[in-house]
């Protein structure tokens, strides 16, 4: 698993003063171990080169001239790949235009370079010509390629043209969440937001705010920038008579009228356009400056910054910054914490906000503090390249799961979190939409990006036509991509779909639910054949996950597996007609968390490979664990009420009824207890508040919603007693062991329970925990009544239960035993 990545990087200009963004990644991914090849369309025309360029260790090739030169890229690609080359000349041939020809006489270069080079993916920076020519070379030789779009490249670029590159590409990035949001409303393809970084070491503040004051303005001389507004801000400053100085740094189309409006507004001893500077001489410049003022605006066709890299060195040299509520501004400068923002077009607003860095020197000095933290934590080029690292560097492992990250699956993200750790390079495939808006601190953790599906609409409540109509035009071109790319698997997987659709019929009708499932088959598959590194997916839980896995396993021709947990493998419903055996046939091995698990599944197929696996205490709670000490009992007196604390989604199976009515009896006998529920509502939620009032124990329950881990550890350290009495419902759904169960003995929580699924396998009665009968709420309360009594029983067994957490359920061996599963598949 750790063959070199090389990867060659197509941008239009190479290098270029005003792209400094572009050179930082290149040296960040360098850093992060990546062999990079960097292509140009044009050669430079700036005269003058930043010193970092001599670090970069990539070599850099430019587009010939020469017809003869371009004759013989084509001919050599031709040779190594003759239909794919015939293909892409038909398609080239679609669009007519001088632009067209010259991109496909590019794509011939950059294809055979490619061959030639041994490169396993292109990475393109900007979504107009760099990325037709990659797309054309993509499309000859059968690369994948993915795209960085920036500012103009997006707004200036039709949309339809926008939609389908992206589409084609198997990763796309942007550089604010403005352009994110934009593109997103264009595609259905999933954009990630990686905000462009600088190098911290570089941008070293300085140490003395300068005598005279110094508004400094850098970029290209381009409309968009609003250079002219500040030039109309200094005429209002000097009439004023305020005394300032202000330097322009940059070139470009504007650098006439600029000149000619500094002379108009009589500005000569105040300001003045310095031209083109190398990076070491605009540090020079941050180090004299006040201030630095980039009055950005949106141009009537469009054409906007993204956050402009200058934003971010002056912030990291702790210069206070004025700006403009535009574009991705906003998303770094926060107003009056970290710099100042006008309105765009405001001359007025402008000169009030550098009159107020020019009046108060604390408030300058707080803003570029701010500025600085905000850079550090937030915006530096190697946290950047990190994440576009982890993009281009292969996948082995896709994950398909149906929803992430779920507070209440936090055991799914803690899983790919330790397969990370423990090497495997993982591409992570969601079938719907993130809808928590909060989420566990280990999912910051994770280096893979969440690819969301389009988003599809429930099948069973429309007409089938109805339903094309609506969801078809998002998965149209993955399904067109995959029969053309894997017909045999593609036709294999309409088979399987079809005849379970069959199998599974209600009277004469075949179920439509495997429709919409071959769809989301379709589009997984897509994302495997586009990084061809993808030798295995695994998914989880083993109903409607699984089936996409197995379908789309079987169009790309990869292998698969899936973890089975609880009401996935135990109900029929789920997995109708023999489907769940008909999946455990076909994938190379099946996990499961519960050895009762592994009895029932053994039972269904046992021909299968299945492996118990437990999730064991997820890192997150470990760390805390690390950080505290053992839980107090709180109650010292049989007087003191007991602190019950009981966690999961107000679902059937988790038995909170059985616990609200022992409560009810615990009431009359006068025992005084508390009660905690936390949890997300699920189908039981309003029955439950209804029945705690209806009970008249309203007052000593609380249900308190969904929680952080670290905001539910401090329930358990506040707490006496666990308390989770789950029961088998009647069509099989029970839990496997509750992740909260492990999680409260190991804060040395006395726990009660039920002698249910895999919970006897964690909990021995009476020795690290008590178990009572399942629905019976009289043997529940008196089951804590004992607790409260008896201070020395809870002690012993919270004490008990924490060893058998630390001996027995270590999360690093579960997933070191999954990680062995994997690295045996992979090396079949």
């Amino acid at each position: 698993m750790g063959e070199p990545v090389r990867v060659g990087v197509v941008v239009k200009t190479f290098p270029k003063l005003s792209e400094t963004f572009i050179l930082e990644e290149l040296l960040g991914l360098e850093r992060e171990g990546l062999d990079l090849e960097v292509f140009s369309l044009q050669r430079p025309t700036d005269d003058r080169t930043h010193a970092q360029n001599a670090e970069l260790r990539a070599s850099v090739h430019y587009a010939p001239s020469s017809l003869r030169v371009v004759v013989g890229h084509h001919i050599r690609l031709f040779a190594s790949h003759p239909l794919g080359y015939i293909r892409t000349l038909a398609k080239s041939r679609v669009a007519s235009g001088s632009e067209r020809r010259r991109a496909f006489a590019e794509a011939g270069w950059l294809g055979a370079e490619a061959e030639r080079l041994g490169l396993s993916h292109l990475h393109v920076h900007f979504l107009n010509a760099p990325t037709t020519v990659a797309e054309l070379a993509a499309s000859a030789t059968g690369l994948p390629f993915s795209v960085s779009a920036h500012a103009k490249d997006i707004y200036l670029t039709p949309e339809d043209e926008l939609e389908r590159k992206l589409d084609k590409a198997s990763f796309a990035v942007t550089c604010t969440e403005h352009n994110q949001k934009y593109l997103s409303e264009i595609t259905t393809r999933s954009v990630q937001c990686v905000h462009h970084g600088v190098q911290l070491d570089l941008f070293a503040p300085k140490d003395e705010v300068p005598h005279k004051p110094v508004l400094l303005a850098v970029g290209r001389l381009r409309e968009k920038k609003g250079f002219d507004l500040l030039i109309e801000a200094c005429s209002v400053l000097r009439q004023d008579g305020v005394a300032f100085e202000c330097r322009i740094v940059g070139y470009g189309p504007e650098d006439r009228r600029l000149e000619q409006l500094i002379e108009e507004r009589d500005l000569g001893d105040h300001a003045s356009l310095l031209g083109a500077c190398t990076r070491s001489e605009v540090i020079a410049q941050y180090e004299q400056a006040s201030m630095l003022v980039q009055p950005c605006r949106i141009t009537d066709d469009g054409d906007r910054d993204g956050i402009p890299n200058v934003l971010l060195e002056a912030m990291a040299m702790r210069l206070p910054v004025i700006s403009t509520r535009v574009s991705g501004i906003p998303e770094l400068i926060r107003h009056r914490d970290n710099g100042l923002l006008v309105e765009q077009e405001d001359v007025d607003g402008l000169v009030s906000a550098i009159r107020q860095v020019l009046d108060d020197a604390e408030l300058g000095r707080s803003l570029g503090r701010a500025a600085r933290a905000t850079i550090e934590n937030e915006f530096s080029s190697d946290r950047s390249a990190k994440r576009i690292a982890e993009q281009l560097r292969p996948a082995h492992i896709a994950y398909v799961v149906k929803g992430y990250p779920r507070l209440s699956e936090l055991f799914i993200a803690d899983e790919i979190h330790r397969m990370e750790q423990l090497g495997h390079r993982l591409r992570l495939l969601v079938l719907k939409p993130a809808d928590e808006p909060v989420q566990h601190a280990i999912v910051e953790e994770i280096r893979a990006a969440a690819v969301y599906l389009p988003r599809l609409t429930s099948i069973s409540k429309a007409p089938l036509t109805t339903w094309l109509r609506t969801n078809l035009p998002n998965y149209q071109a993955d399904l067109v991509s995959v029969a053309r790319r894997s017909p045999l698997g593609f036709t294999r997987a309409v088979a399987d779909a079809s005849r379970q659709s069959w199998r599974a019929r209600r009277g004469r009708r075949p179920r439509k639910v495997y429709l919409k499932e071959f769809f989301q088959a379709a589009a997984v598959a897509r994302n495997v054949l586009d990084e061809p590194g993808v030798l295995h997916l695994h998914a989880h839980f083993g109903h409607g996950a699984t089936t996409v896995t197995w379908l789309a396993a079987t169009m790309s021709r990869r292998t698969f597996s899936f973890t089975g947990h609880a009401k996935d493998i135990y109900r029929q419903d789920l997995n109708p007609a023999g489907l769940l055996a008909r999946k455990m046939r076909a994938a190379e091995f099946v996990a499961t968390c519960t050895k009762a698990n592994h009895q029932h599944l053994a039972a269904v197929e046992p021909t299968a490979d299945v492996r118990t696996i437990y999730h064991g205490l997820n890192e997150e709670f470990s760390r805390l664990l690390t950080q505290e000490t053992m839980v107090e009992t709180h109650t010292s007196s049989p007087s003191d009420p007991l602190r019950i604390v009981s966690v999961g989604r107000l679902v059937p199976k988790k038995g909170i009824d059985l616990l609200i009515r022992s409560v009810a009896e615990l009431r009359d006998q006068d025992v005084p207890v508390i009660v905690r529920v936390l949890g997300e509502d699920g189908d039981e939620g309003d029955r439950l508040r209804l029945l705690a009032s209806e009970l008249n124990v309203d007052d000593l329950i609380t249900f308190v919603g969904p929680v952080t881990q670290s905001a539910l550890f401090a329930e358990y350290r506040s707490a006496d007693v666990f308390c989770l009495p789950c029961r088998i419902l009647d069509d099989g759904d029970r839990d496997g062991i509750p992740n909260v169960l492990a999680e409260a003995m190991a804060a040395g929580l006395a726990v009660v329970s039920t002698p249910i699924s895999g919970i006897p396998e964690l909990v021995d009665d009476r020795s690290n925990g008590l178990l009572v009968p399942s629905e019976d709420s009289s043997a529940l309360a008196k089951a804590l009544s004992e607790l409260h009594r008896d201070l020395e029983l809870r002690r012993r067994l919270g004490a008990a239960s924490r060893e058998t957490i630390s001996q027995r359920f270590d999360g690093w061996k579960g997933a070191r035993m999954l990680a062995e599963q994997f690295d045996q598949v992979l090396r079949r």
